[in-house]
């Protein structure tokens, strides 16, 4: 099989927003764990094996997992990121070893389904600027948490 230079784990539901803390949904809340937390794992462990020194994990997250995020709610979505985030900054530590480069990445308020029409940049803008980021991630910074823009992003 051919080797794996980049992947891309782009593992995201926005579950219940309007959620109160009184009345979380336990099986939303699973579900998110499950898909934006565990799935982005299993694809790695699926590939890791094709992947050699210098590929690349690019792991699309969110500002919500940010504990410097300021507004309460999206408890399922933004434990879920969190998770995800903590998760690969392990893995990157994991991988250094290997060469292999994990990265964090918060693809911007996005004008899609999930962002809506009335966010911040289109789908285009957001794709280019993580590819570029993606192209010059390096080994040192692998396990970092960066903007679309090539910010650093606040833990």
């Amino acid at each position: 099989a051919a080797p794996i230079d980049l992947l891309y784990n782009v593992a995201g539901i926005l579950g219940t927003p309007a959620a109160q803390l009184e009345n979380v949904d336990w099986a939303e809340f699973d579900k998110a764990i499950e898909v934006m937390v565990k799935g982005p794992l299993r694809v790695l462990l699926a590939f890791l094996p094709r992947m050699k020194a210098g590929a690349k994990v690019m792991n699309i997250t969110s500002q919500l997992a940010a504990s410097t995020w300021p507004y309460g709610g999206f408890y399922d979505y933004g434990a879920a990121k969190a998770g995800l985030n903590r998760l690969m900054r392990s893995v990157a530590i994991d991988l250094k070893d290997r060469g292999v480069i994990v990265g964090l990445i918060h693809p911007g308020y996005v004008q899609t389904d999930m962002g809506g029409a009335g966010a911040d940049i289109t789908p285009e803008d957001s794709a280019t600027g993580i590819r570029e980021l993606a192209e010059r991630w390096t080994l040192d910074r692998s396990g970092d948490f960066y903007k679309w823009n090539g910010e650093e992003h606040a833990w």
